[in-house]
């Protein structure tokens, strides 16, 4: 029987909490290529939740104060290398699968010492989402940093269309999506979306401005025949949402959902909202609706428009007269559940299962080695 090809499995980055969508891919991921190979995963703690001080942060506008924090970060995170080399060098991988954290090269300078092949995961353009936190004068350095490792890496993995944000000559990348489980997608195989009565609609989001929940709240606002309509809400941070729509229409706070509570919920479900995204990022929520039978109302993202035609998501322009326009159509029009819901269904069973996309993922390294 042949050796399978060894390989380690590099998280750096801390604070990552397990009710996060990052802790299933991460979890998801290592399952999945370690059927193909011999893996070890090498990752800090992970939280059960987000801390107290973390979430109470408030954006620093001092630049200088910002080029220090940066410079503190690319030493913090490098001072441990020696350890992590002689860790990694113990295991002899082939290659290390490293997840792309800011300021933190650790992984790709340990692969370059060893002589063995180096992959990153991309989830994010690192340099810009850091601008959140704070302002900073190191930007341009860190931007160039970043570009540097990705061309450095022997491959790049990027988690939406991120890819296509950079558009590097040397096509050392492709772009790769997030995916489903199976079991997850056989729960709602034979299922088909009945109206009783209302016509029920999920939003399902963690309190990000990026989400824009105002969008959502002004669109429903604005149907006439809201009546009509149920709104299920998933997740944390959502009180925005719950507060202001209660009074307009029947809200239901899910708060919090695990997969299975997640499944349950949809089985009920009928149209699933996605009322902002950034430009590049992948929509894990596009694939909860999808996966059961949802027609997605979302709005005109490059990257939702890169991998789902106008057949399988009824798109809005973004602003939330639009998003109201659609929800009026699918309450007027409930056959256009069925007509939209089928076709991503079909499109996410065919395309986007967790296997498949880590299949994908196994193939580029094994090309690559």
């Amino acid at each position: 029987m042949r050796k399978k090809v060894a390989g380690v499995y590099l998280v750096v980055e801390k604070g990552i909490i397990k009710q996060s969508g990052a802790y299933e891919r991460i979890k998801i991921g290592f399952e999945e290529l370690s059927q193909r190979f011999s893996l070890r995963l090498v990752s800090p703690h992970f939280a059960d939740k987000t801390t107290e001080s973390s979430s109470k942060n408030k954006y620093d506008k001092n630049g200088i104060r910002g080029l220090l924090r940066d410079l503190k970060l690319l030493w913090n995170n490098h001072r441990t290398i020696w350890k992590l080399y002689k860790e990694v060098k113990s295991d002899q991988p082939d290659f290390i699968y490293e997840l792309a954290s800011y300021l933190d090269y650790k992984g790709l300078i340990i692969a370059r010492i060893l002589r063995i092949r180096h992959f990153y995961e991309v989830n994010g353009i690192l340099y810009i989402s850091r601008e959140k936190y704070y302002r900073t004068y190191f930007k341009y350095l860190a931007k160039q940093l970043e570009r540097w490792a990705y061309l450095k890496s022997d491959y790049n993995f990027f988690v939406g269309s991120y890819g296509d944000f950079f558009k590097f000559e040397r096509k050392n990348w492709i772009n790769i999506e997030n995916g489903v489980e199976k079991k997850y997608i056989s729960f709602f195989r034979g299922e088909s979306k009945v109206i009783a009565d209302k016509v029920h609609f999920a939003f399902l989001g963690n309190g990000m401005n990026y989400q824009r929940p105002e969008v959502l709240i002004n669109a429903i606002k604005s149907v006439e025949n809201y009546d009509g309509m149920v709104l299920h809400v998933g997740g944390i941070n959502n009180q925005d949402v719950i507060t202001n729509l209660s009074g307009v229409i029947e809200v239901i706070d899910h708060g919090y959902l695990n997969k299975i509570e997640l499944c349950n919920m949809m089985t009920s479900v009928h149209v699933g909202l996605i009322a902002g995204s950034p430009v590049y990022q992948s929509s894990m929520k596009l694939f909860d609706y999808g996966a059961a039978k949802c027609l997605v109302i979302a709005p005109e993202i490059y990257n939702l428009k890169n991998w789902f035609n106008d057949q399988e998501v009824l798109y809005f322009d973004g602003t939330a007269s639009a998003m109201a326009e659609k929800i009026e159509s699918v309450l007027k029009e409930p056959a256009l559940i069925e007509e939209y819901g089928s076709k991503l269904f079909k499109k996410i069973d065919d395309e986007f299962t967790w296997d498949g996309i880590f299949g994908q993922i196994g193939d580029s390294i094994e090309d690559n080695l």
